[in-house]
């Protein structure tokens, strides 16, 4: 009986769900959207998603994203998962800029600094 609720508990956490995320860009018409690992950008005005270029690996994250935020000025944008990367967005192509791997394992706040 012991071992069946420790492998329930194991279950639940192995099964939790990242919470899904918005950031509103500060000065365009678009917001960012993650859910798991799936980064999306969309443009309001235009009514599309736009696409993400990540030049690293292929992949914008390989676990759940925990934290996106815009810099003030929305010249860049950020985000980070589970997967233990902080990935530095350009708003003007959507391309990964930088891919940077921390130590944290469950980073949930992000601050950008100009």
């Amino acid at each position: 009986m012991e071992d069946a609720a420790m492998e329930d508990g194991e279950t639940n956490k192995d099964s939790e769900v990242a919470p899904a995320l918005i950031a509103v860009h500060p000065t365009q018409n678009s917001v960012a959207v993650a859910v798991g690992s799936d980064l999306r950008v969309f443009d309001l005005l235009g009514g599309c998603a736009v696409s993400l270029v990540n030049d690293s690996d292929g992949s914008l994250h390989k676990d759940s994203i925990r934290a996106i935020r815009y810099g003030a000025n929305g010249k860049l944008s950020v985000s980070a998962g589970d997967d233990k990367l902080v990935k530095i967005w350009s708003t003007k192509s959507w391309r990964c800029i930088s891919s940077v791997e921390v130590i944290e394992s469950l980073l949930t706040l992000l601050a950008v600094k100009r």
